[in-house]
């Protein structure tokens, strides 16, 4: 527990002066003792983090807006490669029919 405590101390800041790094100490000590005033109180632990409606809604379409993101840029690489793939192709018929037009040559050359 106190690597946490650590922690969340070291969020107010590093590297201050003695009197800042008190006085943000002080009121990070107040609102810890809030927090837990308050759990004491009602019984509802205070977890540092939203978990409301709103914002499980908001994290949702975070979430599904990076999936479609992922999704479109799966399908740009997809048709890249296709294309490099169709480029390779239409280079190697090229060759081929450059080797057979060398072959012919050859042959003509080499019958007269």
């Amino acid at each position: 527990m106190y690597k946490v405590a650590h922690t969340m101390v070291n969020k107010e800041g590093k590297q201050l002066s003695l009197l800042s790094a008190i006085s943000r100490g002080k009121r990070y000590d107040e609102r810890c003792y809030k927090t837990i005033e308050i759990h004491d109180k009602t019984g509802v632990p205070y977890t540092h983090q939203d978990k409301s409606e709103v914002k499980r809604i908001q994290r949702s379409i975070k979430r599904k807006d990076i999936e479609e993101r992922k999704m479109i840029l799966r399908e740009r690489e997809i048709k890249i490669r296709a294309a490099e793939a169709e480029a390779r192709l239409i280079e190697a018929k090229a060759e081929a029919l450059e080797l057979e037009n060398q072959k012919k040559k050859y042959n003509t050359a080499k019958d007269k």
